[in-house]
């Protein structure tokens, strides 16, 4: 009798010791994690990718409970599914303004690029590793960042989030020391239809969805039930575009975009040549038959000059009353006169 009062105790104090336990998990979840500061016109904060809703802070115990994890087919999947030249955006669709948007790369590092609607906005983007831990948690060790230092703020564009812009800065990129950490739950993997991106997903319970291609293809059969048909929605856009600009006495530039398909997926191959310039780029064609975004993957051989990250969304094309509309994003034209998005600069050959 007195062996079953004892072990009736020690389950009881290990019952309260999980009930504690897991009321602090619960804690930890909700705990806001602040990464980047303070606006410095307004002085309000500045949140982590997830807007702070449903973050979960690592400790000891989370990263080492990953070796014991029992759903190595879920962080496979989510593994699998996450990358891609694309990356998930904060809306279904593409301009060159794009919005928050996450680049995940097979090598095991990413990068979170902040709207460039958000004009007056400091940390323009954070990067370093992530890893998948007890199968359905997205862990990101925030390594570096991409700051504007300087400058003033002004009223801003017309598409401005806030209304100001920060003008005349610097743009530097930042070792984070020491490393930030912050874990978010994925959640509600799901399809929707009527969407050009139709793969979204939950991140910190903030929806994404997936532009361009899949690390496996056979996952997205899975979720979709029918074959992506990458040609139907991209082949249009085959071929080779043109432009040109100068200015007195000699300043000339010369743009080339040929779009091709290799190996089932589409690039977008940028020649730029003419006054002090010679560029080589490789992108890849991220879209589908109304609007494409020319992503960069990699320079090529002859290309002077390096700047461009991967990632960048250099320029996107859309075709509206059988034209080609031009949209800049990290590519810009050499005149002031042709910045404007929305025009017609490219036609082709």
């Amino acid at each position: 009798m007195f062996k079953k009062c004892i072990l009736c105790f020690a389950i009881l104090i290990i019952g309260m010791f999980i009930g504690i336990a897991g009321s602090q998990l619960y804690e930890n979840s909700k705990r806001p994690v602040m990464i980047t500061g303070e606006n410095e016109r307004t002085g309000e904060k500045e949140d982590v990718p997830g807007e702070n809703e449903n973050i979960l802070t690592p400790d000891e115990n989370d990263l080492e409970n990953d070796l014991l994890d029992e759903n190595k087919n879920d962080r496979e999947k989510y593994r699998k599914i996450l990358v891609g030249a694309g990356g998930w955006h904060r809306s279904p669709s593409m301009t060159a303004a794009y919005g928050d948007h996450y680049i995940f790369s097979e090598d095991g590092t990413f990068i979170f690029k902040y709207s460039l609607a958000d004009e007056e906005r400091r940390v323009i983007d954070i990067s370093g590793n992530w890893e998948i831990i007890n199968g359905d948690l997205l862990h990101l060790t925030i390594m570096k960042k991409t700051i504007r230092e300087g400058g003033e703020f002004i009223p801003g564009s017309p598409s401005s989030l806030t209304g100001y812009s920060l003008v005349n800065s610097t743009t530097v990129k930042v070792d984070v020391e020491p490393y930030e950490e912050v874990i978010y739950p994925l959640r509600d993997l799901e399809i929707d239809e009527p969407s050009p991106a139709p793969l979204m997903l939950k991140i910190g319970g903030v929806q994404y969805w997936k532009w361009g291609g899949t690390a496996d293809e056979t996952l997205v059969m899975e979720q979709t039930n029918e074959e992506p048909d990458i040609d139907s929605e991209i082949q249009v856009w085959e071929g080779v575009l043109e432009f040109s600009e100068s200015a007195p006495p000699d300043q000339s530039l010369f743009y080339t975009i040929k779009i091709y398909k290799e190996n089932n997926e589409y690039y977008g191959d940028i020649s730029i040549d003419g006054f002090q310039t010679m560029k080589r780029i490789r992108t890849k064609a991220v879209g589908d038959k109304n609007s494409v975004n020319l992503v960069f993957d990699t320079y090529l051989p002859d290309n002077v000059g390096e700047r461009y990250e991967k990632g960048d969304i250099l320029l996107s094309l859309e075709r509206k009353d059988q034209k080609v509309y031009t949209s800049w994003g990290k590519l810009q034209p050499m005149l002031q006169e042709n910045k404007q998005s929305g025009e017609v600069y490219f036609e082709y050959r």
